[in-house]
């Protein structure tokens, strides 16, 4: 007997993005171990090298390391966009659980300030708050948990509305269970899918966010660095030396298109309605065949 096929989990896409994403996690918990030189160790004799044997990715204009700065600044980079994600899911989730089971003033109210929050840029309204808030590392990571927090509360919403008029809900309600047996125990577990998929697509948001926030200077601070600051300390040498901006902006892009393909594979998986999909149109062309041969 022939096994089932797992889904469409496994697919060439999903797998590059996941082999991808799995480099860039471990350089991110071992980068700092791995780095060959102090990321911020000034050499003003060797500025503007060239890649070679001792510099893979060249130097900057302090004659930094660019291989080791992009090593350190991995771990900051992709330790605080899931910081920031689990922040706003930590808030986001439960509100947008209790707002979408029991609805009314409460749901109102949140909603509203959701709304007037919606009406801002979410990198103008990050700035604002940090403004607030002050410059620094983690006041950027809490400016921008908070700007996350209306997306998830509201999709953790719907899809409560959604769950909540099915059958095993009206089941639950007429057994005598609570309201948080009901919330927690039986319509959260059917709202993980959908937001797994959206936690890392979310991270990809929060890279893009704080890299904005560094390259602008009021995120991570020197002497320390992520990939944002070292983007906008190697604008200024974009024509002398190019590979300085170039390098930081590339990794930026591979690991939030990563992010992206990964949570597309997730969420096609997780969807019953598109993981039978490639059947039905696999049995559907079948039919037509077959209908045209005997036509």
């Amino acid at each position: 007997m022939k096994k089932k096929k797992m889904g469409t989990l496994f697919t060439p896409p999903m797998m590059i993005s996941a082999i991808i994403l799995a480099v860039i996690l471990l350089i991110s918990i071992f980068g700092t171990l791995l780095a060959p030189y102090d990321p911020e160790a000034i050499d003003l004799a060797n500025t503007y090298k060239k890649f070679s044997p001792d510099h893979w990715f060249g130097t900057d204009a302090m004659g930094r390391d660019m291989f080791s700065r992009m090593l350190c600044g991995a771990h900051t980079t992709i330790l605080n966009a899931v910081l920031v994600v689990l922040f706003a899911d930590f808030i986001g989730v439960p509100l947008g659980l209790m707002c979408g089971y029991k609805e009314g003033l409460l749901d109102k109210i949140v909603m509203r300030i959701w709304d007037i929050l919606a009406a801002f840029p979410p990198l103008i309204l990050a700035m604002v708050f940090v403004a607030i808030f002050g410059k620094g590392e983690l006041n950027a990571v809490l400016a921008t948990g908070i700007v996350f927090i209306p997306m998830i509360s509201r999709l953790t919403r719907s899809s409560v509305l959604s769950e909540k008029t099915k059958t095993y809900v009206e089941t639950a309600k007429s057994l005598g269970y609570t309201e948080r047996k009901i919330i927690f125990r039986h319509i959260f577990p059917n709202v993980v899918p959908t937001l797994m998929a959206e936690f890392t697509l979310d991270i990809g948001y929060a890279i893009i966010s704080l890299a904005s926030l560094s390259y602008m200077g009021l995120g991570v601070q020197s002497p320390k660095s992520d990939w944002g600051s070292i983007l906008q300390s190697g604008m200024a040498l974009l024509f002398k030396s190019p590979t300085v901006a170039l390098i930081p902006g590339i990794a930026i892009v591979i690991t939030v298109v990563a992010l992206n393909l990964l949570t597309d594979s997730i969420q096609m998986y997780l969807d019953p309605v598109q993981r039978r999909l490639p059947h039905i149109m696999k049995y559907k062309k079948r039919e037509a065949k077959h209908n045209e041969k005997y036509a």
